[in-house]
This record gives C-alpha cells, structure tokens and sequence, in this order.
C-alpha cells in the first residue's frame, strides 16, 4: 500500500448540494481535491474511498456506510455522491436526519483496494439536514427551482472558486521548472540562485603555497614568512669539492694531500706483487706444511693455547727502537682461561671506534668494521703459529 504520507488530503466538503426532488434519490454531493505528501496534485489518479455516517459522536454508532470507486481529474479533483455509492450497511434514504447530530468519516485506499485508512471525521451541520426537511409539513421552496442552488467550480490562476460565495482555495503552481535553481563561481564563491546562498571557497591556485628556500651567508631563509636559522657549518667558498684529500705512497711512505700527514711503512714489498709472498697451508695427520719452503711442524688437535692482542698498550713508534712495553695492536699466544687485562682473545670481535681511537689508528678495517663507527680485530681463534724461514 502507498504510504499516506505521499497520498493525499482531501479538502473538505467543497460543495454539498441536497437533492429534495422526488424523482432524485437523496444523496450529498461530495467534492475533494487530491495531493500527495509534497503538495503535488495527484491528477488522473484512480482509487477507492469509504465513507460512513456516525450517529451522536466521531466515535457513535454506524447508521451507514458505503463504498466509491473514483479517478481524479486534470486538476487532481474528483465528485460523487454521499449515498450513491456501493451500501455497505444501512439505508441512507432511512436515517432520520433530526433525530441527533451526525457525522461523516472518510477513509481512503490510495491502492484502490479495501485497505481503507481513516482521513478525517467531520460533523455534518446545516446543509446536510436539508434532507430532513422532505418530511417536514409545509415545505416550500420559495422559486421552486430545482437547479438555482447548484454551484460550479471553476480555476483562476492558482485558486480553486466556488461560484454564489462558496470560497476559494489556493493552489501550489503548476510550473514544473520555477523552483529549479542553478548554481554559479564568482572567483572563490558559490552561489545558488533564488536566494539558495553562498559559500567561500578556498582559493585554486596550486602554486599560491609553494615556498622558496635560499641562503645568505650563513642565513637559511623559507620564503613567505617560513622562518630561517643560522647555518653553524659555514663553508666559506660553498665547494663541496675542494675540501677532497688524495693519498699516495713514494717508497715506504704514504702521504694525505692538503696537509694530511705522511706515515711510514715498514713492510716494503720491493716487487710490488701482492700475490707472490701467499701460501698454503695443509695437513698430514699432526703434521702443519705451509707451502713455498714454509716449512712443517707438528701440531696436535688442540694446543690450549689462544691468541691474546693488546688493546690498551702504548702506540707503537714509527721509527727508532721498538717499546719493551706491551704495544697497541701487538699479538701474542696465551695459556690462559682469560685475557689479562688491557688484552683481549683475537676472536673477531666488532669494537666501537670512538672507545678504541688509537687502537683503530693503528689496525684501521684491515680485519673488518665500516671504518666509520666499528673495526674488527682478527679472528685467529683455532688458528696455528708457524716459523716462517
């Protein structure tokens, strides 16, 4: 079933007329306008309506009821007549007009159907008791015109007349476009048309918020009022390259361009081949052979003894007579369970720099390590001292 809410109202009795005549049946002429829950006219709309005369009350008993199918006009209206419909219950040529106060309740199927719900229940006044006036004696009408009291219903512009003062009702217009709006951009406002209003966009620039970033001397500025702050590192000729350092050896020595000191090494390969001094080692049994004359020592499974290297020691020096005290970096075999203190097992261990800075000036990456933060000691664990000849 349709909803109500989108059916309809009927006005109420529009025009009544009573037909006293005795060659007319008695009946009320019932006239309604239909809308739905928008305030649009429901036009060419067929169904059903019922219709029921209550005695002494909305709530009395039933003296009548009857049922109308009906269609709605052009203008969403419809006429029939109260007693003229399909009888339910009762006789509407018997109820005894004077005798109490009646009223009419209207229900609807907006179906067409017999699911009627009830509209309204209004009371009949004066006009309606009219048919009562058939059994009074000395009836007379005064022109005895039978046609002089109808009405007819015209439309002017947006009311509905009913003609000799029957009234007027207004009408929602019947222009299908003049509630359609349009919307407008004026720069960064939107605007809608018969006073719908106005917002404020933001702007559409997609460039409007880009920030330059430069530097004044020491000074990093952002654009548009972003800030800026000082720059500590001031590199005065802002090149990145000049600042490069190139390393060299000449014989034994190795030397930083710029300044950046010279070292001496004391391992002088005279035929710079770095291949020609590697050997081999293997074993026979307990026996260790290193390869190009290296020689061959007896070496059982296990010796018990582990590689110790000096980890808090004095720098070693870069010439003259070497330190007979222990020496940063220096390497030797031990019996023990531990290491004695300031050594440490060869065991491969990665060591933070910025704890062991002149132990790593002196072994560097040469066993491993980024070189940045951590180096490598060497990992001599299981491994066999030999004579070299």
């Amino acid at each position: 079933m349709k909803s109500l809410a989108r059916f309809f109202s009927f006005l109420l009795v529009v025009s009544v007329s009573i037909q006293v005549i005795a060659q007319t049946p008695n009946a009320i002429n019932y006239q309604g306008v239909v809308r739905d829950g928008n305030g649009q006219l429901l036009t060419n709309t067929a169904l059903s309506a019922q219709f029921t005369i209550k005695q002494n009350g909305p709530a009395g008993s039933t003296v009548y009821r009857e049922t109308h199918s009906i269609t709605t006009n052009d203008y969403g209206l419809f006429t029939l007549k109260v007693g003229g419909g399909t009888v339910d219950q009762g006789s509407f040529s018997s109820i005894d007009w004077g005798n109490g106060v009646y009223y009419l309740k209207v229900e609807a199927d907006p179906d067409g159907g017999l699911n009627f719900v009830s509209l309204s229940t209004t009371q009949l006044l004066s006009v309606p008791y009219a048919l009562h006036a058939k059994t009074v004696d000395n009836a007379d009408d005064a022109d005895a015109d039978p046609s002089n009291e109808f009405q007819t219903l015209t439309r002017n512009g947006t009311n509905i007349e009913l003609s000799d003062g029957g009234g007027s009702v207004p009408l929602f217009d019947d222009d299908a476009s003049n509630e359609i709006q349009t919307i407008t951009k004026n720069g960064n406002t939107i605007e809608l048309s018969l006073v719908g209003g106005s917002v404020t966009l933001d702007d559409d620039d997609a460039t409007n918020e880009l920030q330059t970033l430069s530097r004044t001397g020491d000074t990093v500025r952002l654009s548009q009022g972003g800030g800026q702050f000082i720059d500590q590192k001031n590199d005065a000729d802002a090149d990145p390259s000049n600042e490069l350092q190139t390393i060299s050896k000449s014989g034994n020595q190795i030397i930083l361009s710029n300044g950046g000191g010279i070292i001496v090494d004391d391992i002088n390969d005279a035929d710079a081949d770095a291949g020609n001094e590697l050997q081999t080692l293997t074993r026979s049994g307990v026996d260790l052979t290193l390869s190009n004359g290296g020689g061959t020592i007896n070496a059982p499974a296990s010796t018990g003894l582990k590689y110790i290297i000096c980890i808090e020691g004095a720098s070693p020096p870069t010439s003259g007579t070497p330190q007979t005290v222990p020496m940063l970096g220096e390497i030797k075999l031990f019996a023990g369970s531990f290491a004695p203190a300031g050594w440490t097992f060869c065991e491969g261990q990665i060591l933070p720099i910025n704890n062991f800075p002149t132990l790593f000036s002196v072994i560097g990456t040469t066993y491993g390590g980024n070189g940045v933060s951590t180096f490598q000691l060497p990992d001599l664990t299981n491994k066999t001292a030999h004579h070299r000849q």
